[in-house]
């Protein structure tokens, strides 16, 4: 489901993948789940222009040879296939400090610091008239 202006941010979408953005006073939050993925299965990367870049693959081991192992499919609803995910940072990301953490459950959280808000007070003269 997408909500508001979440689109703004997507650059590409390619494959099943299931993702939530979330922002916060001091950093976007994007979970992703990916169900028996390994680390090894995902790839993270920053490109020029603050574009957070995710690709991974599921490989469910039933695909032999174009066939299914095990039987007659009847439902197949389950991801498979390569995906990929490519997202446009805002500029106020510090895309150098992003963490990326899995809770072993399937579900992949990266957080992204936001800089800290720049506030200058302008002064204002008053002109002395002549």
């Amino acid at each position: 489901m997408s909500l508001g202006g979440g689109g703004m941010y997507v650059i590409d979408s390619i494959g099943e993948l299931a993702v939530d953005w979330l922002e916060t006073d001091k950093a976007h939050i994007i979970q992703l789940d990916v169900p028996g993925l390994t680390k090894d299965d995902l790839s993270l990367q920053i490109l020029a222009g603050n574009i957070l870049h995710i690709t991974g693959m599921y490989n469910d081991g039933r695909v032999i040879g174009g066939g299914l192992r095990d039987g007659i499919p009847h439902v197949i609803e389950r991801p498979r296939g390569n995906f990929l995910r490519q997202y446009k940072l805002p500029s106020s990301t510090l895309v150098h400090y992003i963490e990326v953490f899995d809770d072993e459950n399937g579900v992949i959280t990266i957080t992204i610091p936001k800089k800290k808000p720049y506030v200058r007070n302008i002064p204002i003269y008053v002109m002395n008239k002549l």
